[in-house]
């Protein structure tokens, strides 16, 4: 489609659909990205910034099939929701930026592949299903709520991740590899999240404390911040 388009009510995208012109969104709209088992996978690419006022969300239906958005940054408004949702199963993928003002739910595993654009949460995002990041000069920031929930691992490659301040929570797992961390804040292991840190460099401001019964792996990695330790650290190569 080549036209502009104002969506207010329901726009559901099957195969491949590529947007050109302006994409406009009302509060109470619905993109649905929807992989089905006539068409098979569904991938939704926006070549211009846009932002989402009302739901967009990533899903299938009648069987396994894949749901992808594509293309150009999208601001994810107050009040509005960013779901990867389950459906009935399929990989799920976002290569594009993401700056999340409202609320974004991971409920299928999925993976981001943004390259150099950035990832930024002012908002809550909670990770309900595993969630893989990997950069070439972006990253993912967060000032709002993040939620890794337990049994669940946010793993980041490259890039960057910024934990600015706000809620850092869950009892999950974060893992980096080859990313530039920093902590801007105090971070206490499991009342937030586990850290696993491989080939990366730790800084910023927040003091690190492993509490008693916790554990932090550090493989081949620098960190610049105080380390509080009365559980465990276990180091792997030249940390």
């Amino acid at each position: 489609v080549n036209n502009a388009l104002a969506i207010a009510g329901t726009l559901i995208t099957r195969g491949g659909t590529i947007l050109n012109g302006a994409v406009t969104t009302a509060v109470g709209s619905l993109v649905r990205i929807q992989g089905d088992s006539t068409v098979g996978t569904a991938s939704l690419t926006v070549n211009q910034a846009w932002t989402n006022l009302g739901t967009v969300e990533l899903t299938s239906v009648g069987n396994v099939q894949a749901a992808q958005l594509f293309g150009a940054a999208m601001t994810n408004a107050v009040g509005a929701t960013l779901a990867v949702l389950p459906g009935t199963g399929g990989v799920r993928d976002i290569n594009t930026g993401i700056q999340n003002q409202g609320t974004v739910t991971i409920a299928q595993p999925v993976a981001f592949a943004p390259g150099a654009g950035v990832v930024t949460n002012v908002g809550t995002w909670t990770l309900e299903a595993n969630q893989a990041m990997t950069f070439s000069g972006g990253g993912f920031s967060s000032s709002g709520t993040l939620n890794v929930n337990a049994g669940r691992t946010l793993s980041i490659t490259n890039g960057s991740f910024n934990w600015q301040g706000g809620n850092f929570s869950g009892g999950g797992t974060v893992s980096f590899s080859g990313t530039a961390v920093t902590f801007a804040v105090d971070f206490t292991q499991v009342q937030q999240v586990t850290l696993v840190v491989a080939s990366s460099t730790v800084g910023g401001a927040g003091i690190i404390t492993v509490p008693v019964g916790q554990t932090l792996t550090l493989t081949s990695s620098t960190v610049n911040n105080a380390l509080a330790i009365a559980g465990t650290l276990i180091t792997r190569g030249g940390t």
